[in-house]
């Protein structure tokens, strides 16, 4: 009798030790991963990218909303400058954060789901070999937002569905409104909340739980609303413009091409390596409607099937196919399922290879911008290469600089492009500088439209500064004369200095600067779309 007792105490407490393995082994792995992050953001060479440097800018006019987002990612990007200090990591830190909580709270949400502390460490490992994961952990963006709180409100729906508890549904809405403050595409949260109640757990919709929670997200999420009333609904215009669908008149072949782009994109964000796995839990959740893992299955899979239809619609009828990040946060499940899957067909082994290999070509994709051996760039040059729109920014900002402080009065003398990005990046890395512009010429409208800073330094004899930058890919062009519209704001222009920036050992743009005096008024532009 003794020697039984002591073989239970014996499996209890294994257990009690591999429970604490794993929690802590999830914990201690995603810090670390942070970490590394933190120190490749610090000392590798990639810098800011247009979105990223264009959300900061915004800090400098803090307000209810913005004109292509709402406003939570500069909200974030105001505090960690605070914490931390202008610089790359001072932005970049946001998105570390989202991703060492997505970690963590994927633990949480497959221990609760399964029981098994073995399946939520598989879970939790699982993300780190998800490429959509990876870049929204690594860049802040919207993204990195619209995926941690996509999850928290998957997770706090689940457990709604399980005890119909009020508070649990007051944080599902709590959720919805602070991830729409970060994304319009939050509130699909709703419309696939009511799906999966509607096909799986209708009992529900008879309950208050619900409605709470679409309420109070929406009122969390009434300024974004009230800013558009006041702005003439401009961010409703912008997604509108963004969707394409005024522009949907072209032939078949491109309506399939695009539908082949979309799909192959959605493929490689979710790691094409489990492919024949994503199947198989596909296949084996219609198969098996009830129980746990049916269950788990609908819950996941009706978002990612119905809003993957309405993104293939819009690339179907579109002029180009939907960007693949445009639906990144429907998969925040996956690495859920797959660790139920591959810990039930004991397939850890295969797993372990296959993320074993996908996080070797993660880590070599870091590597990319030191790639300048020849023969290496005849194979994949630097005009495929998509990091090359992170390197470079800091030179130009320093080849504007120079000019400036040769400029002769440099205190009357401000900074002015037609390219909105640039302006952004130039905000960023002249810090704190407060004297740069952007003018629209022909382009589609802006967040800095809406600012009329410039105006306050028409007709009081200031000069300016006017930058420029053209993509190269190998082909030296002449220097980009300014617009009509910018010259004609001045008495004269002449045209000060160009720079070729260079990324792995290839040309990849040209700054053009000019320097202009007499500023005297703009007249006013006309965009090209929202």
């Amino acid at each position: 009798m003794a020697r039984t007792e002591e073989k239970e105490w014996e499996k209890v407490s294994n257990g009690v030790v591999n429970k604490y393995i794993y929690i802590y082994g999830a914990v201690f792995i995603h810090l670390i991963v942070a970490v590394l992050r933190c120190l490749y953001v610090i000392f590798g060479p990639l810098r800011l990218q247009g979105d990223e440097a264009q959300y900061w800018a915004w800090t400098t006019h803090i307000d209810w909303s913005y004109y292509s987002k709402p406003p939570l990612a500069t909200y974030l990007n105001y505090l960690s400058q605070w914490m931390f200090g202008h610089s790359e990591l001072g932005v970049r830190i946001n998105a570390i954060i989202c991703g060492m909580l997505i970690g963590w709270i994927t633990y949480l949400f497959a221990y609760k789901v399964y029981n098994s502390h073995l399946k939520a460490f598989w879970a939790s490992m699982l993300v780190l070999v998800m490429p959509f994961y990876n870049e929204v952990s690594f860049f802040f963006s919207t993204d990195s937002i619209l995926i941690l709180l996509w999850l928290l409100a998957s997770y706090f729906l689940w457990m709604a569905c399980e005890s119909d508890k009020i508070y649990e549904w007051v944080a599902v809405g709590i959720c919805i409104g602070i991830g729409a403050l970060g994304k319009y595409s939050m509130l699909f949260f709703i419309l696939t909340m009511f799906l999966y109640l509607l096909y799986g757990d209708r009992e529900k919709l008879k309950h208050p739980g619900p409605y709470i929670a679409v309420l109070l997200g929406l009122i969390l999420f009434a300024p974004v609303v009230f800013w558009n009333i006041e702005h003439d609904y401009a961010g409703l215009h912008h997604l509108s413009f963004l969707s394409g669908l005024h522009n949907s008149e072209h032939i078949i072949t491109w309506k399939i091409i695009n539908v082949i782009i979309y799909v192959t994109g959605q493929l490689l964000i979710i790691s094409p390596l489990f492919a024949v796995m994503y199947y198989k839990i596909v296949r084996n959740s219609r198969h098996n409607q009830e129980g746990i893992n049916g269950k788990l299955s609908r819950f996941f899979l009706i978002p990612i099937v119905f809003i993957s239809l309405i993104f293939i619609f819009l690339s179907i009828a579109r002029k180009h196919a939907s960007n693949i990040n445009w639906t990144m946060y429907i998969y925040v499940g996956l690495p859920i399922l797959l660790a139920g899957y591959i810990v039930d067909k004991r397939k850890q082994i295969t797993a372990v290879i296959l993320s074993g290999i996908t996080i070797l070509l993660i880590m070599t994709s870091l590597t990319i911008p030191l790639w300048r051996n020849e023969n290496i760039r005849s194979v994949f040059p630097a005009r495929a290469d998509p990091l090359k729109k992170l390197c470079g920014w800091d030179e130009m900002a320093l080849a504007v600089d120079s000019v400036y402080k040769a400029s002769p009065v440099p205190q009357k003398t401000i900074i002015i492009s037609d390219q909105y990005m640039l302006v952004s990046e130039l905000m960023f890395y002249l810090y704190p500088a407060d004297n740069i512009f952007y003018l629209r010429d022909k382009s589609r409208m802006c967040e800095f439209d809406f600012w009329d800073d410039i105006r306050k330094y028409e007709n009081k004899g200031f000069d300016a500064i006017y930058v420029h930058y053209t993509d190269l890919y190998k082909k030296h062009l002449p220097c980009r004369q300014p617009p009509v519209k910018i010259t004609s704001a001045f008495k004269n222009e002449v045209f000060s200095a160009g720079k070729i920036i260079y990324y792995r050992a290839e040309p990849i743009c040209r700054l053009d600067i000019y320097r202009m005096t007499d500023f005297k008024t703009f007249p006013p532009f006309s965009a090209s779309g929202y």
